[in-house]
């Protein structure tokens, strides 16, 4: 009876030992072999999600400077609106359309100090201290009522504003000269051309139109700039 117990036993075991799986782990060669397929999914993955991820990102910073631009023209008009047109953009030379003004060569502080229409100042949009983009206001010399109390006046003009990227200044430091052209949004994994265009460019024409004489004065604008 003894011998026969040994024997289950016995048998026992070596069922034991044959019912266990054969795989106890990942080799070596398996681990490695993970490793580089992950690698190259990661490899594959990683441009599309740079691309979208860059896309994205610059898609924002020009709505952002579309509405800074927008901003600029309203607070102008609104300006002029009530009969204040110290607010109005450093003014082109006599004749020069307003399209025609070249990009910025200087940059700013603020506002006040950009008194050539080749400065552009400094914005910062989200009130943490650093500035965000360059604003580049300017007009054509447009004309002045010619009578009533507005004489002297500005009646109407058009004004342009184009707003760049903080990478615009390190590229005029650079010595280079930046260009007029909106830089156009589109798939890109990096800054694209906003170190060298605008962001957005805005016109518009700026006119005080409640006045007895401000459309005399608008069909005088139109001889001297619309051909």
């Amino acid at each position: 009876m003894a011998k026969f117990n040994v024997n289950i036993r016995q048998c026992l075991c070596q069922h034991a030992r044959h019912s266990r799986p054969n795989n106890m782990g990942l080799s070596l060669v398996e681990v490695v072999a993970t490793i580089v397929m992950t690698g190259i999914i990661l490899a594959f993955m990683a441009p599309p999600i740079l691309i979208s991820v860059g896309t994205r990102f610059q898609n924002r910073r020009g709505q952002q400077a579309q509405l800074l631009a927008q901003q600029e023209i309203d607070r102008v008009q609104a300006a002029m609106a009530r009969g204040d047109d110290t607010l109005s953009p450093p003014e082109l030379g006599a004749g020069n359309p307003a399209e025609s003004a070249a990009a910025p060569t200087q940059f700013v502080n603020n506002r006040a100090s950009a008194t050539n229409p080749t400065y552009a100042f400094e914005q910062d949009i989200d009130g943490d201290g650093r500035t965000d983009f360059f604003v580049q206001r300017f007009r054509d010399e447009g004309v002045d009522f010619t009578a009533g109390i507005e004489q002297g006046q500005l009646a109407v003009f058009q004004m342009g504003v184009r707003v760049y990227t903080l990478e615009a200044k390190k590229t005029v430091d650079a010595g280079v000269t930046l260009e007029t052209d909106q830089a156009p949004l589109g798939l890109t994994a990096g800054i694209g051309k906003q170190a060298t265009q605008p962001l957005a460019v805005l016109f518009s024409e700026i006119s005080r139109s409640d006045r007895e004489l401000s459309l005399e004065e608008y069909k005088r604008y139109c001889n001297k700039y619309c051909k």
